[in-house]
């Protein structure tokens, strides 16, 4: 089996080099070095082309994310939802997308659905783990799973931010998450 391997690819390999001889015969050097500066800047204007892409892309990403934070302000939540799931679709590699996965999270909330909005936070926080909004996102997964009565999920959470966040404030915030939940519960000795 290896041996047919090593002759196909020998073949492969003679017929490139054949087809070059030929083409250096047909052509001459001068030609093939004017083709290939030809084909070059065609490549060269392939990524001016995707650079122009790229930007329209996120220039039209803008305009649905604009269009997504008006129906959040006119307290259209569902279209918002609608509007950022779009979003999130059609670019998903946009610079914005942690900001518009926040505003679908807090409509969301908005409308009481504290399940998805934690889930969303919880995204935030997977595509963003060492990132100050992304451990944001995580204590706020926290609190909504504390409004769905999760206790030891929102628990979790707190526990881990307050140990290994790499922002103190984050960590002040999750201890006295878990201190108020420790009080409410009547489990003093529970968050030491």
């Amino acid at each position: 089996m290896m041996q047919k391997t090593l002759n196909l690819l020998t073949k492969s390999l003679d017929n490139q080099s054949m087809r070059w001889k030929n083409l250096r015969s047909v052509f001459g050097y001068g030609s093939l070095i004017l083709i290939s500066i030809v084909l070059q800047s065609s490549l060269l204007g392939n990524e001016a082309m995707e650079q122009k892409y790229r930007e329209a892309s996120i220039k039209q990403g803008d305009i649905k994310l604009n269009r997504a934070k008006e129906f959040y302000n006119d307290r259209m939540y569902d279209q918002c939802i609608q509007t950022v799931n779009t979003f999130a679709l059609v670019y998903p590699f946009h610079p914005q997308k942690k900001e518009a996965w926040a505003l679908l999270s807090s409509a969301y909330k908005k409308l009481g659905n504290y399940r998805k909005s934690a889930d969303t936070d919880l995204s935030i926080y997977m595509e963003y783990p060492t990132d100050q909004d992304g451990n944001l996102a995580y204590l706020r997964a926290g609190r909504s799973y504390v409004k769905v009565g999760e206790m030891e999920m929102a628990k979790r959470i707190f526990t881990e931010l307050r140990e290994n966040s790499y922002f103190p404030e984050i960590a002040q915030e999750a201890d006295l998450e878990l201190r108020q939940w420790s009080v409410l519960s009547g489990n003093f000795r529970q968050i030491e």
